[in-house]
């Protein structure tokens, strides 16, 4: 909540559902969507896959290297980024 409120540009969030419950971690991913939606960028580090699909892309990283890239063809949190 305290990202959000300055209502920066851009948004870096690290694991936001990482320590909370299921219903808990859909609130956050909907207050994220709605950041989207007023045109916030965000960045999302995740090791949820249900988490990550709420992006438009998803970047694969191990050991510190870029594996790949996918889009997500039915994003949740829409947007043209």
């Amino acid at each position: 909540a305290r990202a959000l409120a300055a209502d920066p540009a851009l948004v870096l969030a690290d694991e936001p559902t990482g320590n909370v419950d299921t219903d808990t971690g859909d609130s956050i991913m909907d207050l994220l969507g709605e950041a989207h939606s007023r045109g916030n960028s965000l960045l999302l580090v995740t090791h949820d896959r249900r988490i990550a699909e709420h992006a438009e892309r998803i970047v694969h990283v191990r050991d510190g290297v870029v594996e790949g890239t996918e889009a997500v063809a039915d994003s949740v949190g829409g947007g043209d980024d």
